[in-house]
């Protein structure tokens, strides 16, 4: 399988209405995947990568590579959302950006 290269990869994620990315709880793991996209194995080694994010929006800038990642984070629920009664549902979505 031949993975495509990435120049000046970024992923991000803007939080929904209603959350705040915690920060410090970002992380990223290098992992090998199938050729159907499925991970079969999580590497150990560091992962570079330049955490721009806030508590508004997951931003984080690869550079080149030609890896698959593993993007973990966690979200509080703001305290205004805390007082509405019954279930909330909250849609996200994730964008990879190169150039080219």
């Amino acid at each position: 399988m031949t993975r495509d290269s990435l120049e000046n990869a970024v992923v991000t994620d803007p939080m929904p209405e209603g959350l705040e990315l915690l920060t410090n709880s970002i992380e990223v793991k290098e992992v090998e995947v199938d050729i159907s996209g499925n991970v079969i194995a999580e590497k150990e080694e560091e992962v570079i990568f330049t955490n721009k994010s806030s508590t508004n929006e997951l931003n984080l800038e690869f550079g080149n590579t030609n890896k698959a990642y593993k993007i973990t984070f966690k979200t509080n629920i703001k305290e205004e959302e805390k007082d509405r009664e019954g279930w909330a549902l909250y849609h996200n979505t994730a964008y990879l950006d190169s150039d080219g």
